[in-house]
């Protein structure tokens, strides 16, 4: 089960406004008392009854009948929906009333949906990856593989260019692009979180300008860094600059280790020998 907001837009409407059955603030009385807050008022109908009605319209208007998708599994979603969106009245409403709740909600249901199916079905067909691609928003995020290999499978490279756009919007970002399947998703451990591809140091170095960024690191870093790191034989670099691993500032972003060579080992060595700081 799920929350779905009241109120157009999917937010909560104010006081002037709200729902029936929603609780009001308690009043102040005269004398500095409090008046009691009403109690909600509990569902004067059988939720299981509008629940049953409005299941099939909703199976039909939330566009699954029309998916390869076995009819139970969706329907058993979509009951999850309409039990979430019915639970939010305190009388009847009526089936018209339901659906309109979930098109104002449309997003949020379909993330909601996406990631139910995606759950319960390993390998979507061709209509229901479209659905789930088109729909699911940041719910396909973790499953980016998986969607990603289907897309292949089915040959349908407009999907692939739409997940592209989702894990630009809702993936990690910072991560380098992979040279097979392009998306931005080569992780420290140098492979693709997406296709599975692996790249090599040299592609690290070359796409990150490492060169260029240990050149600015050695004239900026402490002596006390410069040592931690011929001690640990190896760096962190992004897109931006070269860290030290033990660095606060390497905390949280998406850093990729390169082991140093023996003649960026000598360099380091010159640059302390150059402040006049014994090793």
């Amino acid at each position: 089960m799920f929350d779905i907001p009241r109120g157009k837009g999917g937010q909560r409407k104010n006081s002037r406004g709200k729902d029936k059955g929603e609780s009001t603030p308690a009043k102040t009385l005269a004398g500095g008392g409090t008046r009691p807050r009403p109690k909600k008022a509990k569902s004067s109908f059988d939720t299981g009854k509008i629940v049953d009605e409005v299941l099939d319209q909703a199976y039909i208007y939330l566009g699954l009948s029309e998916l390869d998708i076995d009819e139970k599994i969706a329907k058993s979603v979509v009951r999850e929906v309409v039990e979430a969106v019915v639970s939010g009245y305190s009388s009847r409403p009526s089936p018209d009333s339901v659906l309109k709740r979930i098109q104002r909600n449309r997003e949020l249901v379909n993330e909601y949906i996406a990631g139910k199916i995606l759950e319960s079905i390993e390998k979507p067909g061709p209509l229901t990856l479209e659905f789930l691609i088109a729909n699911g928003g940041r719910a396909v995020i973790k499953d980016i593989s998986r969607l990603y290999k289907l897309a292949v499978e089915y040959n349908k490279p407009e999907l692939i260019m739409m997940l592209q756009s989702l894990w630009n919007k809702y993936g990690p970002k910072e991560m380098l692009k992979c040279p097979r399947c392009g998306f931005n998703g080569i992780s420290p451990e140098y492979s693709c979180v997406v296709c599975g591809a692996t790249v090599s140091e040299k592609y690290i170095r070359d796409s990150t300008g490492f060169s260029d960024k240990f050149n600015t690191y050695l004239k900026t870093a402490s002596v006390a860094e410069l040592r931690e790191v011929l001690q640990l034989g190896f760096i962190l670099v992004d897109s931006l600059r070269v860290y030290t691993p033990k660095s606060p500032e390497a905390r949280g972003r998406v850093l990729y280790p390169v082991r140093l060579t023996r003649a960026e080992i000598n360099l380091i060595i010159e640059e302390i020998n150059s402040r006049d700081v014994r090793i």
